[in-house]
């Protein structure tokens, strides 16, 4: 079962990324609602640790090719 916050980040997440798609859509505002799109995705539960995941296996990376030299 998931966790309560979760799932209250995951409704907040939905509801900007509902107000992003209007924003491009009604108010024909693209770039802004591309900015609302991105904060979205940090903001989902995916976002922020999906970046975080990415940087330590790229510091992973990065550490053993420095102990191959």
């Amino acid at each position: 079962m998931y966790q309560l916050s979760t799932m209250v980040l995951g409704i907040v997440a939905f509801l900007c990324f509902a107000n992003a798609l209007g924003t491009m859509v009604l108010l024909q505002d693209f770039p802004e609602g591309l900015r609302l799109m991105g904060l979205t995705w940090l903001m989902c539960p995916f976002g922020l640790p999906l970046i975080a995941a990415f940087l330590v296996e790229l510091l992973g990376v990065f550490n053993d090719s420095l102990k191959a030299i």
